[in-house]
């Protein structure tokens, strides 16, 4: 599934918008890369994606596998879709990618429906 995001500069500033709703998550979250194996912290979730804060940086439009290690365990595969440098740690984009309608299903059900209602 794709967020159909796409951005305007508005002066010096960027901003970007998006077609899917982001919600707040805080939850670790481990991710492999190739052989190597990072954790991290996610900061936001919606259907197309995630926000993940980390010590380690990790290349755009790398593939990575996800794993959330909070109340609601989530699988999925996602690209990097950017990535950033704030206050000594790495903040990065993942777009879902080959996402089954399961998971969609068990993404919505068990953690944006009550994201959702909270908002």
């Amino acid at each position: 599934m794709r967020t159909g995001r796409f951005s305007r500069k508005l002066g010096e500033k960027q901003y970007e918008q998006r077609a899917e709703m982001r919600y707040p998550l805080s939850s670790m979250v481990t991710w492999r890369c190739g052989d190597d194996q990072f954790t991290g912290q996610t900061l936001d979730i919606g259907r197309g994606g995630m926000k993940i804060k980390c010590r380690n940086r990790v290349p755009a439009k790398e593939l990575v596998y996800l794993t959330t290690l909070g109340a609601i365990p989530i699988n999925m595969s996602g690209q990097v879709k950017w990535v950033s440098r704030i206050d000594g740690s790495y903040r990065f984009g993942i777009e879902f990618v080959s996402v089954t309608r399961d998971q969609l299903r068990y993404l919505e059900e068990n953690c944006l429906d009550d994201l959702e209602a909270s908002y």
